[in-house]
């Protein structure tokens, strides 16, 4: 069975994210926490896939989902973007 995290938890491991890459960890985390994104989903996410609070992945079986970004993913995601290299990024 799968253990999951409780709150208590999860905010202790958003405060815990440090280092270089700190705001693209972040974002990392914090999609995996409230969107339930599965890893090969989270990889292929392109820029473009996100319209409003919206995300289309391309998930299990090949087939496109729409994920609802709430609040905390979309502050996430912009402050990534912020400090994110623009060099050599597709």
């Amino acid at each position: 069975m799968p253990k999951y995290l409780n709150l208590d938890e999860s905010i202790t491991l958003l405060h815990s994210v440090s280092g270089e890459f700190k705001e693209r960890d972040y974002a990392i985390i914090t999609l995996f926490l409230n969107c339930g994104l599965r890893l090969s989903e989270l990889v292929g996410i392109n820029i473009e896939h996100i319209k409003g609070d919206t995300l289309s992945v391309i998930g299990k079986g090949n087939k496109e989902r729409s994920v609802h970004l709430n609040k905390a993913c979309l502050d996430a995601i912009n402050d990534y973007l912020r400090v994110r290299p623009i060099d050599k990024v597709k």
